[in-house]
């Protein structure tokens, strides 16, 4: 695998202030193609990992958030470039007052920042750490998919939480989400019902044997709430 990095200085939306924020697009070419659909958490631990390090108790939001006591403080959009070549990108809060994250917050979530967790790091000591996990969780993912996502399940804070989806056709699901399969996806316990969902519109591996057939979220931002 090839992992190359930039950064920015501002979200990965724009929306905040400049010096606030850093969007890191990394370019990651996989052997195997079929590792791209894994690539939003492996991301995601690896900048949950890196903050970890800093002493910022930062945790997973299954597939793409990463959250600090329930409050964003950055999230992963993989776009997929070419088979086998995935842009991931990242976009984390550095430094920004209160009344900032304030008007960060979508869909009625809460938002903070590395600096309003005690962390002065630099922002160049953000994304070297972030950089080096993300390069050991590639690198973990080549070697075997099942290990990245056993990598994933001690830091997802989406399991065990009641969470609340929206299905392509209008209706809304809420239930206890249980564990992360091999692939990725994640089971939903709901009305008596093991559910399996994946995020995203794109390609994604089959369910390992055993698992219920899968309900295909829309779109990859947001797509459980946890209650």
């Amino acid at each position: 695998s090839d992992v190359v990095g930039e950064s920015g200085g501002r979200g990965a939306a724009g929306c905040g202030p400049p010096g606030g924020a850093l969007a890191t697009p990394v370019v990651v070419r996989l052997k195997d193609p079929a590792g791209a659909a894994l690539l939003p958490l492996v991301a995601g631990t690896a900048m949950a990992a890196a903050l970890r390090e800093l002493g910022v108790p930062a945790a997973v939001k299954w597939p793409n958030d990463v959250l600090v006591g329930g409050a964003k403080i950055c999230g992963i959009l993989c776009l997929l470039a070419a088979p086998g070549t995935v842009i991931v990108g990242s976009g984390i809060n550095l430094r920004l007052t209160p009344e900032e994250t304030a008007h960060l917050g979508l869909h009625g979530s809460r938002a903070t920042a590395v600096n309003l967790e005690g962390c002065t790091a630099s922002p160049d000591t953000v994304l070297s750490g972030y950089l080096a996990q993300l390069r050991h969780g590639v690198e973990r993912l080549e070697r075997d998919p099942a290990d990245a996502v056993a990598a994933a399940r001690p830091c997802c804070e989406t399991l065990g939480s009641s969470v609340r989806t929206e299905l392509p056709d209008g209706r809304r699901v809420t239930g206890r989400a249980g564990d992360l399969p091999d692939d990725g996806a994640i089971l939903v316990r709901t009305d008596g019902e093991t559910r399996l969902f994946v995020a995203g519109a794109g390609p994604h591996p089959r369910p390992a044997a055993g698992c219920p057939r899968a309900l295909r979220l829309p779109t990859p931002q947001v797509p459980l709430s946890i209650l």
